[in-house]
């Protein structure tokens, strides 16, 4: 046997290094952070491309709105190193930039193709009193019409999602911008966020692990957890915060939990950096047209001037030169939450909570990922240790 803690956090991404901080700044020091990669931040991590920050995670943004978890992140990188942004991105479309969201800049398009969307719109059957659906696919007809549907969101999302699409549900559709015909930028989630002027966004989370020194083991892959919370052999816990996809710890878990586990479903993310320019003062551009091969471009020169060329996402990519993850969208299906609910009685009851997008299979943003680690954090350390 090695070492013994009260917590040991799998995952060194936001939800699992907020969670730790927090264990530390209430006086908790009896806890250790295994992470499966050199560095801390998950998928907001940053690397250089072309001389300059690239997040190789894909786009992240800290939401300006959520001032508990802008508070926590200045304490680490201040607010005078981040930029406030309104929200501007644009959607390549039929050879054309339009505005973005695609429903509230229709008449940018075409006058003879603008009319054809809005009478499909019209159609919908938001618009006539039906009711709505519980597939995700059927929820875009539903709200936009057919036309915008299969041209655009759905389009999208295919690119996004793959194979995967008709399973998706609609309990998260929060993270969807309201739908709108005017021009006024409102949006479900960005609207406005910060992004810092001289580092890539990992650079926040490398200074949270900093403080950690001493309780985050890198290069440390979770690959068993036997029945009395003991982790690959070495590191004992009388309680363990899982902040990593099932997937990849539930080797040694009994067989029908592997089974359940089986059952949620994910996509990954490719990240590929380009020197290009592309002309325009839109922050990002999404894809929706199956003949480009990524899905959402990143202008990082309209964060900072003097940061030049972009960066592609795609679900899918063979390019050598591109950052891999297997693991970077927890997809919504429909039944889920029946698999998780049974997944999660059954690790409470061996003392392992599940904690962020990964432990809790949950679509959000990295600002809500690092507000359940301060909660979780919080309601453990109240009155006592919180491992009963």
């Amino acid at each position: 046997m090695g070492s013994t803690h009260r917590y040991i956090i799998i995952g060194a991404g936001p939800a699992g290094l907020a969670f730790a901080v927090n264990l530390l700044r209430k006086g908790e020091k009896s806890f250790i952070i295994l992470e499966r990669e050199s560095q801390a931040g998950g998928l907001c991590r940053s690397a250089v491309a072309g001389g300059y920050p690239m997040d190789i995670g894909g786009g992240h943004l800290l939401e300006a709105n959520n001032t508990r978890a802008c508070k926590f992140i200045f304490s680490f990188l201040p607010e005078n190193q981040w930029k406030f942004y309104i929200r501007q991105n644009g959607i390549f479309f039929r050879g054309q930039l339009i505005g973005f969201p695609f429903e509230a800049h229709l008449h940018q398009l075409p006058e003879k193709m603008r009319d054809e969307y809005m009478d499909s719109w019209q159609k919908a059957g938001a618009k006539h009193g039906e009711p709505c659906p519980e597939s995700f696919v059927q929820w875009v007809k539903w709200q936009l019409g057919e036309r915008i549907a299969q041209d655009y969101l759905l389009a999208y999302n295919q690119k996004l999602w793959g194979k995967l699409l008709p399973e998706l549900g609609v309990d998260w559709l929060h993270k969807l911008p309201p739908k709108r015909t005017d021009k006024a930028q409102n949006f479900a989630a960005h609207n406005t966020f910060y992004y810092p002027t001289q580092h890539g966004f990992g650079e926040a989370f490398l200074r949270m692990a900093k403080i950690l020194e001493g309780h985050i083991v890198y290069d440390c892959a979770v690959e068993k957890i036997s029945g009395d919370n003991v982790v690959n052999g070495h590191y004992k816990g009388a309680k363990i915060i899982n902040t990593a996809p099932w997937h990849t710890i539930c080797a040694d878990f009994p067989e029908d939990i592997q089974k359940l586990i089986g059952e949620l479903k994910y996509t990954g993310v490719s990240v590929e950096y380009h020197h290009q320019r592309i002309d325009t003062d839109t922050q990002a551009i999404y894809y929706p047209e199956e003949d480009i091969p990524y899905h959402r471009a990143v202008l990082r020169y309209n964060y900072n001037r003097h940061w030049p060329g972009y960066w592609t996402e795609s679900a899918v990519s063979k390019s050598q030169a591109a950052y891999h993850h297997r693991f970077a969208y927890p997809a919504q299906t429909m039944g889920r939450q029946e698999v998780l609910d049974r997944l999660f009685a059954w690790a409470r009851g061996r003392s392992i909570e599940p904690l962020g997008r990964w432990g809790q299979w949950a679509y959000i943003n990295t600002d809500q990922a690092i507000c359940r680690g301060l909660e979780l954090a919080e309601n453990f350390t109240k009155g006592g240790l919180g491992v009963g």
